[in-house]
């Protein structure tokens, strides 16, 4: 079955392509039990139903789905038209063992899952020897936590279309099993390995043996690679566009000469947590890879506003670039990166104590694009930095202010009421009040984030860390029932 499927009526898809509100929509539908409304979705031809109304939903809308339609008369018939749509899935919330079974059943397919610890082969080999495994077969994006080896193979024996593997925390990767995957996925172009100290020189290069056609590769605290391993990435990955090596500890600044001089059009690059990168090394690496846009060298202590100098001379697309931790970053540099960096859309300047407003002024002006930036500990930005900010670059996404004791509610509240569609917000150890709070509350609806530690200035039931919707959705109702009777 093609993704792509055939549909007679390209107005009726584009029509029911644009409804952002279709899941609340069908749901209310169901729910008032309405014959002239079930009709009209029965009326709707197959092809349209599961690719432009069914592939929007997501898992939990579809149980919802189903929970409406409990007892009705027309519940079957609902049903079996889902049958073979294709949905986009989760990445990053875990699937439960029901609804997974639930999908199975009424042969719904998923592009994206992502599995945890529950999720081990003695619990899970009933739903395999019942074929439920089957809505797998379109998956293209597999994540695995603290998964073992064993569930691994068998949930990728079913997934021969998976194009991104990411594995966090899984210790039983051995050689046999390595193989094993890059048989079952052959056509894999991105891999990350977090944290799997399974992963050795062997058996990263019986994985890279097996998939040359890699476009990504991450690699972060595998503990047990040296400069072997990683000089076998050269060897056969020679599509490389994208190269994570953070926290690996053991490889040496003549490895990643080495792998400099083979990867020319690398666009990727994240070298955080690396002791042995210098100035004179991502001198080297630049000179060959002039066409990175990102540039990742959170806490490299040994890189200093030279790197940031030659970065605005030879990389003048550059996106993101991330030099948290690494001290001797100052104003001027990030001045001139800004005056010749214009397509800059994330920074990190955490920890810099030489960042001041000059910087964050130069770059509000320079690099409207930007949407996130990183000022952790940057002592001397003040209010006035911040308004210039908000003047210029009302669509930034992510702030980080952490530690910036000068910040108040002469900013915080201008903030929330310009920049609308911030989405993380770090406020602690600011010196903020309740009304810049209840200003963010108010105003920035799409708020997924937001760090209240240490604001000695907010009421002590605020302070903490918010995340999702669930935990603001109780700080919103939590300040709105104070403060209506507090007459605020």
């Amino acid at each position: 079955m093609d993704h792509k499927l055939p549909f007679t009526n390209l107005m009726t898809g584009y029509f029911w392509g644009k409804l952002s509100v279709l899941t609340s929509i069908l749901i209310i539908i169901m729910r008032l039990r309405r014959i002239r409304g079930i009709q009209l979705l029965s009326d709707i031809p197959d092809d349209v139903y599961r690719q432009h109304i069914i592939s929007y939903f997501k898992i939990d809308d579809l149980g919802k789905f189903d929970l409406s339609l409990t007892n009705h008369e027309y519940r079957n018939e609902m049903l079996e038209k889902m049958r073979g749509a294709i949905i986009a899935g989760e990445k990053n919330s875990t699937v439960s063992l029901s609804m997974f079974t639930w999908l199975g059943i009424r042969r719904i397919y998923m592009l994206h899952m992502k599995f945890t610890g529950v999720w081990n082969y003695a619990v899970c080999n009933n739903y395999w020897n019942d074929n439920y495994i089957d809505q797998c077969r379109y998956l293209t994006y597999y994540y695995g936590k603290e998964v073992s080896g064993d569930t691994i193979l068998a949930m990728l024996e079913s997934c021969p279309r998976v194009t991104y593997l990411r594995l966090k925390w899984c210790l039983e990767l051995t050689d046999t099993r390595l193989i094993t995957i890059s048989e079952y996925c052959h056509e894999l172009q991105a891999v990350e390995f977090y944290d799997c100290r399974g992963i050795t020189n062997s058996r990263l290069f019986l994985m890279l043996q097996y998939n040359t056609q890699l476009h990504s590769l991450y690699l972060s605290e595998c503990s047990q690679l040296t400069d072997t391993g990683i000089l076998s990435i050269a060897s056969f990955c020679t599509r490389l566009k994208s190269l994570t090596l953070s926290l690996c500890e053991n490889v040496s600044a003549t490895c990643l000469r080495s792998l400099a001089m083979n990867f020319t059009r690398l666009e990727s690059l994240d070298l955080s947590f690396c002791e042995d990168v210098t100035d004179g090394l991502i001198a080297y690496i630049l000179q060959h890879c002039s066409t990175l846009t990102v540039l990742n060298m959170t806490r490299c202590e040994q890189v200093t506003s030279d790197t940031v100098f030659l970065l605005s001379q030879l990389c003048t697309q550059l996106q993101v670039l991330n030099v948290s931790d690494c001290f001797d970053i100052s104003d001027e540099c990030i001045t001139v990166l800004s005056q010749r960096c214009h397509n800059l859309i994330s920074l990190g300047v955490g920890n810099s104590e030489m960042v001041t407003n000059i910087s964050v002024q130069a770059l509000a002006m320079n690099c409207s694009r930007l949407k996130v930036l990183d000022l952790t500990s940057c002592i001397d930005v003040n209010n006035a930095g911040i308004l210039f900010l908000i003047e210029y670059c009302p669509e930034i996404q992510q702030l980080n202010l952490d530690g910036c004791e000068l910040i108040s509610d002469k900013c915080i509240i201008p903030f929330s009421k310009r920049c609308e569609k911030i989405r993380s917000l770090d406020l602690k150890d600011t010196d903020i009040t309740d009304q810049s709070v209840i200003s963010i509350l108010r105003n920035c609806k799409q708020l997924k984030y937001l760090c209240l530690k240490d604001c000695v200035k907010v009421t002590k039931l605020f302070r903490g860390r918010f995340e999702n919707d669930s935990g603001l959705l109780i700080l919103r109702r939590l300040v709105k029932t104070i403060y209506r009777y507090a007459r605020l």
